[in-house]
C-alpha cells in the first residue's frame, strides 16, 4: 500500500512540475467549454445548459483516451516500466497508481470547467449536485480504465494516438456528446446503445438538466459498473512491462468478447436513454 501512494505522489509531482501537462490537463479543455456554447447555443442560456454535459463528456473522453493512454506508452517506452520490475514493485500497483493519478487530474479538471461554465454562462444545476457527482465518478469509473486498457496495448506512441482516434471520434459523435441524439437518424440512435459515452452524458444531463434519479438511470449505472470493471481486469491481462512483449491473442479476443456481449446486451434491452427525447 506504501508503494501505491508513493508512486502515485510521484506521478502528480510530475504533472504539477510540468507546464505543459498542465496545460493540456486543466486549460486546453476550457476551450471547448468556452467555444462549443458560443458556436452552437446562439447564446441561449437554455441551450447553453444541453450543450455543457456534452462538452464534460468529450473532455472526460479526451483525458482518458488521449492523456492517460498516451502517459503509459511513454512511461513504457522511456523505460520506467522496465525499472519498476526489477524492484518488488507489482504490476497491480503500477495500474492503481496510474488510475488515481488519472482520477485526481481529471475530478481538478472537471471542477474548473464547471466553475468557468457557471461564472461565465450562469449554469445552475437544476438535477443534484449528488446526482452530478456521482455521473462523474461513474463516468470516470468507466473510461480511465479503458484509457489505460489502449496506453497497454498499443506499442508505442506511433500507433497510441492512431488507436485513441479511432476510438474517441465515434465515442464522440455516436453518444450524443457533440451533436444531440434526439436530431440523429434512428440507425444512429440505435448505434448510441454500443457506446460507453452514451450512458455518461445521460448521466450528467440528467443531473444537470433534469431531475436525476437513482432508479431510473439504473441502467446506465449498471453498465458503466460493468465496463470499469471489465476494463480494470483487461488491464492485469494486458499491462506489458516492455514494447517488444507479445500481447495474448487469446485474452484480446475474449476481452473483446466482453465487451460485445456487455453492450449488446445494452442494445437489446435497451435501457432508458432521456438523451433521445427532444427538450421541450
Amino acid at each position: 500500500m506504501n508503494a501505491f501512494f508513493h508512486l502515485t505522489k510521484s506521478y502528480l509531482i510530475e504533472t504539477l512540475r510540468s507546464p505543459t501537462a498542465l496545460f493540456w490537463s486543466l486549460a486546453f479543455p476550457l476551450v471547448f467549454v468556452v467555444g462549443f456554447p458560443y458556436l452552437f447555443s446562439g447564446g441561449q442560456s437554455e441551450r447553453i445548459a444541453y450543450i455543457i454535459p456534452g462538452v464534460l463528456t468529450i473532455n472526460l473522453i479526451a483525458a482518458s483516451f488521449f492523456g492517460i493512454s498516451l502517459n503509459m506508452v511513454t512511461q513504457r517506452e522511456k523505460g520506467l516500466f522496465r525499472q519498476f520490475r526489477v524492484t518488488p514493485l507489482k504490476k497491480h500497483t503500477i495500474i492503481s497508481a496510474n488510475a488515481a493519478h488519472a482520477f485526481i487530474v481529471t475530478t481538478l479538471s472537471l471542477i474548473v470547467q464547471l466553475v468557468v461554465a457557471m461564472l461565465l454562462f450562469g449554469i445552475r444545476i437544476h438535477g443534484s449536485w449528488t446526482g452530478l457527482i456521482l455521473a462523474c465518478l461513474f463516468g470516470m469509473w468507466a473510461f480511465i480504465p479503458l484509457g489505460l486498457w489502449v496506453g497497454s496495448t498499443a506499442r508505442d506512441t506511433k500507433t497510441a494516438p492512431a488507436i485513441t482516434n479511432l476510438l474517441f471520434f465515434p465515442f464522440m459523435f455516436l453518444s450524443g456528446a457533440a451533436f444531440p441524439l434526439f436530431l440523429m437518424p434512428a440507425f444512429f440512435q440505435k448505434l448510441a446503445y454500443w457506446i460507453p459515452a452514451t450512458y455518461v452524458l445521460e448521466l450528467i444531463q440528467g443531473a444537470m438538466v433534469r431531475t436525476f434519479s437513482i432508479r431510473d438511470s439504473l441502467g446506465a449505472i449498471g453498465i458503466l459498473v460493468a465496463t470499469g470493471a471489465i476494463a480494470f481486469i483487461l488491464n492485469a491481462l494486458f499491462f506489458r512491462w516492455e514494447s517488444q512483449q507479445k500481447i495474448n491473442l487469446k485474452h484480446l479476443v475474449l476481452a473483446l468478447l466482453a465487451l460485445i456481449l456487455l453492450y449488446g446486451g445494452a442494445f437489446l434491452l435497451k435501457p432508458q436513454l432521456y438523451s433521445l427525447v427532444q427538450p421541450g
